[in-house]
């Protein structure tokens, strides 16, 4: 039982780069950050990143993949080494976690991306503090009780058998 990471990061991406287009006035690739390319949430969370770009005619470039783990410090890092004082500008960010999330915003609060001048922003976790930080903050969230109910359904029918069930997470809009 897991929720369907594709699906999900399809729809956070769609949503950061209908907010990007809006603030930038030109739709162009976002950067992903956080989490390790091997594991299968964050290679289902590109997947859905990299569709939900080619379906609008866009490539991302592999410089905007930046998957150095969940780590705060590693982000931050990441991000510092990338970007530096962020004269590049940022179109928006896809963070894969709340966790990377802390080293994104530390970072942007470093180099001055603060309030109307920080890019639009998703991120595939939820956390209801996360709304006091800013604006354009997109979240994905874990339907916890769906899949609760997908597991006493199996457990009540007496299935056994291995199954992967993926259930869809909800897309929490900061507009």
């Amino acid at each position: 039982m897991i929720s369907d990471n594709y699906g999900g990061a399809k729809a956070l991406t769609h949503k950061i780069l209908a907010n990007s287009a809006r603030r930038r006035g030109e739709l162009a690739p976002l950067t992903f950050i956080g989490g390790r390319s091997s594991d299968h949430n964050t290679s289902e969370r590109l997947r859905g990143f990299h569709d939900a770009h080619r379906e609008l005619g866009l490539s991302v470039p592999q410089a905007n993949i930046l998957a150095p783990g969940y780590s705060k410090g590693h982000v931050e890092d990441c991000l510092q080494e990338r970007f530096g004082s962020a004269k590049t500008l940022l179109q928006g960010i896809f963070v894969n976690s709340t966790i990377s999330l802390e080293g994104v915003v530390r970072w942007l609060s470093q180099v001055g991306l603060t309030g109307s001048e920080q890019p639009p922003m998703g991120c595939f976790d939820w956390d209801p503090f996360v709304y006091l930080l800013g604006h354009d903050i997109d979240m994905v969230q874990q339907d916890v009780p769906a899949m609760l109910d997908a597991v006493f359904s199996i457990i009540d029918a007496g299935e056994a058998s291995q199954q992967r069930i993926e259930i869809p997470p909800r897309l929490m809009s900061s507009s």
